[in-house]
């Protein structure tokens, strides 16, 4: 902590400025937790994930965590740390350097118990979760589960947004009941129990051709971090002129508080976290408009673009460049995060998504609240865990497109990170006045139908 710049009272005001505009009770600033473990996480990716992931989110809010877990091997892919408790450690103090965080064999006055897997001491009031395959649960009550042996990021990664929003909501005393809430991320399902839900296969390798990922800051980084623990393949083109800010600390999981002290470019530390699960990356620290006028060639080279960004006139630049597959994914009011696909043709695009925002002085707000400083600099408040819920629900997407009988899902998706958890499905079909629906079929084919996807998506009329 010796190098690190910023004072704790100015550190916790810059890190947490984004939760407290939305005018929650700041109590939450004072809140202990501990977190259970499960013993068998020294042989299951899925509970490892799910403690690396709760952890790192949690961290990024709570200023005193204390751990009870058995030390073991880490056993997930691409960690430089082989000791686990050393691994979580490291990344719990990287996230916040004036944060108390142990592992202990008891908790103390911790104010509230998270439990990660099943614990044989298990009591009705504490908050607990479950992630395997494709199936996430949190709640309070009974929450026996069984786990199997895979390595499917998803489940686990979605629980532990699940838990952290419920500590999180206790925390600003919310007390209302938290019962048993179960998702299955690949019917975008949701229910009290989890037993219709059916098991289902994680791709071996997700196989992404070439992607252009437009954005790389909450979202976008914190979709990379859990790329990183699949065996993804294919090409990476990071796109992003910001650096990180210290506000950007509290809700990306990529993001530490030392990235802001030296102000990193977003796309390099992006970058850092692709290329060790073996893609090959590029790195362009450039906003789109720039990007598009400087690398042409690469405009028609791509396979699947991820809009994660919302500068000027973005969503209409990619639209008239007849996209392949767009999938753009936004934190939004009331708690919640939006989910968008575009296959060409058949489904709105991004523009008839934001159409009504597009105006020459404002830009969609993606997260919740805003207010505006006097140079006319918007700032979005937004929670800690939905840009993390926003990212899996994009990985997710990804690792259905090689479906044969592709899209399964509907293409526009709203989910409540908040007790109790519900989710919403749409099909958006494309707004008659859009570009997009001026654009030619014929064109359409002549550039895309080379892409990757493309004949996965079968674009409707072409």
């Amino acid at each position: 902590m010796s190098d690190f710049t910023l004072s704790k009272e100015e550190w916790y005001q810059s890190r947490d400025n984004r939760t407290n505009i939305l005018s929650v009770d700041q109590s939450y600033q004072k809140s202990k937790i501990g977190i259970k473990v499960d013993p068998q996480v020294s042989s299951s990716f899925s509970i490892q994930l799910m403690t690396l992931v709760s952890c790192n989110i949690i961290s990024r809010w709570c200023r005193n965590v204390t751990l009870d877990l058995p030390d073991c091997q880490t056993i997930l892919p691409n960690q430089s740390e082989p000791s686990f408790h050393s691994l979580l450690l490291d990344i719990m103090r990287s996230n916040d350097p004036y944060g108390t965080f142990e592992i202990k064999d008891s908790f103390g006055d911790c104010d509230q118990i998270l439990e990660i897997g099943n614990i044989s001491s298990h009591h009705a009031e504490n908050v607990w979760i479950h992630g395997d395959g494709w199936i996430s649960g949190g709640g309070t009550g009974d929450n026996a589960f069984s786990y199997t042996q895979n390595d499917n990021p998803l489940g686990p990664s979605f629980a532990s947004c699940l838990g952290s929003s419920i500590l999180f909501q206790r925390a600003i005393n919310e007390n209302e009941k938290f019962y048993p809430s179960w998702h299955d991320l690949f019917t975008l399902r949701h229910d009290q129990t989890y037993s219709n839900f059916q098991t289902r296969e994680f791709p071996k390798i997700l196989d992404l051709g070439i992607v252009h990922q437009l954005g790389c800051g909450a979202v976008g980084s914190s979709l990379d971090y859990l790329i990183s623990f699949t065996r993804a393949k294919g090409k990476f083109v990071l796109i992003d002129s910001d650096v990180v800010d210290y506000s950007n600390c509290n809700r990306s999981l990529s993001f530490s508080a030392y990235d802001a002290v030296v102000k990193s470019s977003k796309t390099d530390i992006c970058k850092n976290v692709l290329l060790v699960s073996g893609l090959d990356v590029e790195s362009h620290p450039l906003k789109y408009a720039d990007f598009t006028s400087k690398y042409t060639d690469k405009l028609l080279d791509v396979d699947l673009i991820l809009c994660l960004a919302n500068e000027d006139n973005i969503w209409s630049s990619i639209q008239v460049q007849l996209p392949p597959i767009t999938l753009h994914a936004t934190t939004t009011p009331s708690w919640g995060v939006n989910f968008g696909r575009h296959i060409p043709i058949s489904e709105w695009c991004i523009l008839c998504r934001f159409k009504s925002h597009l105006r020459d002085t404002i830009t969609y707000p993606c997260e919740t609240g805003k207010i505006i400083q006097s140079e006319n600099v918007e700032i979005h408040g937004v929670m800690p865990f939905l840009s993390p819920a926003a990212a899996v629900l994009l990985l997710a997407e990804m690792a259905k497109l090689g479906e044969k009988n592709y899209p399964l899902n509907e293409n526009f998706v709203e989910y409540s990170i908040k007790h109790p958890f519900l989710s919403h499905v749409f099909p958006k079909k494309p707004i008659i006045s859009c570009t997009c629906q001026n654009q030619s079929p014929t064109i359409f084919k002549k550039y895309r139908a080379g892409s990757k996807f493309w004949k996965n998506s079968k674009p409707e009329d072409i």
